[in-house]
């Protein structure tokens, strides 16, 4: 197959390791694969074989009036937010690759009633989508009676996120716990008034016992005694050896397609506290979840791991089984495939329906 990416952008983000971790799979299968983008600043390491095309235009108003404009003799095209498809259609074969509920990225009614609106013209054509989770199909299935919608969970890479512990980061913690809070991708939705909200209220017995590590954007607390440390943007090897040198990874998402950063710090070691945003979170016990914006439960699952010391042991041992169980190994392949199948019958009549393929939970 000839298959394109097509994005504005490719930074750090959850969303961006899944387009160049299928990306890289793809060619390593024997597939030509190309992705453009117009903002390439991206540590995950792309295969040499994936072709990257940076796009010179000016500004995102001028990315996107030349979107509608442009042709590729890609089999098929995929994009992951919903508007680019819609102006990509005219002149290409598309494919929209739902890594989220793009509504759920905006606070404003007027951005996500227009963001709905280019759902419903998507799926109104009858054209294929890709879904990360069982989660997020069954949200866009109830909402849009989406006809051509298949089911990919993903799944995090148990090479690069395993326990790796480091010496030096441990004994800088000098006795004290240390919370990982992961600062990258948009701040509404990935709730971080919610989290200096909740690090400000953190009771000072506590807040003295522990530390703030944060990986990403640079982010201060305020009103707190708690101790931030900021590593800025690290490759993942650095990350990994982080996360297994932490003990709680806070995560107060408002939406999530499905959620692998949580995943990830559990192959680590590390405890979870976040909210029912991610969809797993509720069927694992050792995940201590909280309905979306409860900034009081939020702030009370983190008070217990910081107290219960035994508690927490059993939710890091217990996480890390959790994270072995959802594998990328089988995701890539299942992603393969059905794009071997939309591609195939891309000229075939609209078929109705929803086809799932699980990864095991």
């Amino acid at each position: 197959m000839n298959i394109g990416f097509y994005r504005y952008s490719l930074l750090n983000r959850g969303g961006d390791r899944i387009v160049v971790d299928y990306a890289n799979y793809l060619a390593t299968q024997g597939h030509e694969v190309t992705i453009h983008v117009r903002e390439f600043a991206t540590r995950f390491v792309i295969n040499q074989s994936v072709r990257c095309n940076i796009l010179n235009d000016r500004n995102r108003f001028i990315y996107l009036l030349a979107t509608a404009g442009r042709k590729f003799e890609h089999d098929m095209t995929v994009v992951d937010i919903i508007h680019l498809p819609l102006l990509l259609l005219f002149r290409n074969k598309v494919l929209y690759l739902a890594q989220a509920d793009d509504v759920e990225y905006y606070s404003s009614r007027i951005l996500r009633a227009a963001v709905d609106a280019c759902y419903r013209i998507y799926f109104s054509l009858g054209l294929p989508t890709i879904s990360v989770s069982d989660h997020l199909s069954k949200i866009l299935q109830e909402r849009y009676h989406v006809t051509q919608l298949n089911t990919v969970n993903n799944g995090i890479d148990l090479e690069i996120f395993h326990p790796d512990p480091d010496s030096e980061l441990i004994r800088s913690k000098q006795g004290r716990l240390a919370i990982f809070f992961l600062a990258r991708g948009d701040k509404y939705r990935k709730g971080y008034d919610i989290a200096d909200t909740i690090f400000a209220q953190l009771p000072e017995y506590l807040a003295d016992k522990a530390e703030l590590w944060v990986c990403g954007e640079q982010f201060f607390v305020n009103n707190s005694r708690l101790k931030v440390r900021n590593f800025g943007v690290v490759r993942d090897e650095e990350l990994r050896r982080i996360l297994s040198s932490c003990d709680i990874f806070f995560y107060p998402s408002r939406h999530e397609g499905f959620g692998l950063f949580p995943l990830e710090a559990m192959a680590c070691g590390c405890a979870v506290v976040t909210s029912d945003a991610v969809p797993y979170s509720q069927i694992h016990a050792e995940i201590l979840s909280s309905p979306v914006g409860n900034s009081a439960q939020l702030l009370g699952n983190l008070e217990i791991l910081l107290s219960d010391l035994d508690m927490l042991r059993r939710c890091k041992a217990a996480g890390i089984v959790t994270a072995r169980s959802y594998s990328n190994s089988r995701s890539r392949e299942i992603f393969a495939n059905t794009l071997a199948s939309v591609v195939e019958r891309r000229e075939s009549p609209v078929r109705t329906g929803q086809d799932t393929d699980e990864i095991p939970s």
